[in-house]
């Protein structure tokens, strides 16, 4: 989507204008999540709320709504980054102390989880994914894994992050994790790590 107030690019396709009443359900679609919290529970997850947001947003002409808007989409963003950051510090928080608990408390307990471990193929569903970390932190210990370079994507309720993991020897390993949002927090749904060869 290009800035606001930016034509799109040559061929694409053009944006329809959204009618007011469909701008009025958006709004009153927002502001019933905001109220029950999408399940009746009272004050929703803003970043389910994002993509409401910015529908409103590229739809409304009223400049104090849009700056309203603008600031919740922003604040929104920001708090899931730095949730996403609390889940990968409790991630390398159990590796370097080898705890299968706190691991296994990272982890979503959707079945779709997956983790590729260096040198491995993919292992599948949560029962596999924590065998796995039992076996090496019965073999190795603690990990001295640090993470540097660590990049995050936000995609709705989804997260991309990318880094460099460094050890204490010098071995360097290139890795991506990715968190969903369930229930208000972020677990990890899939990690790859794999050596890189100097």
């Amino acid at each position: 989507m290009p800035p606001r107030g930016m034509p799109p690019p040559p061929g694409a396709p053009q944006p329809q204008p959204i009618r007011s009443s469909e701008l009025h359900r958006l709004r009153g679609l927002c502001d019933s999540l905001r109220a029950t919290g999408g399940d009746g529970g009272g004050s929703a997850d803003p970043v389910v709320l994002v993509p409401l947001m910015e529908a409103e947003l590229a739809a409304t002409s009223d400049a104090e709504r849009a700056s309203t808007l603008e600031d919740s989409i922003a604040d929104a963003r920001i708090a899931a980054e730095f949730g996403v950051r609390r889940a990968q510090l409790e991630f390398y928080g159990a590796l370097s102390s080898a705890d299968s608990a706190a691991m296994r408390s990272v982890w979503s307990s959707e079945p779709d989880v997956r983790c590729v471990h260096p040198g491995m193929g993919a292992l599948e569903g949560i029962d596999a994914v924590m065998r796995s970390w039992d076996e090496i932190f019965a073999l190795q210990g603690d990990l001295d894994l640090e993470p540097a370079g660590v990049v995050i994507d936000l995609c709705g309720q989804t997260a991309v992050v990318t880094c460099t993991e460094e050890t204490s020897s010098g071995g360097r390993f290139e890795a991506v994790s990715i968190y969903r949002r369930e229930a208000g927090e972020w677990y990890m749904t899939l990690r790859q790590s794999s050596p890189i060869m100097s």
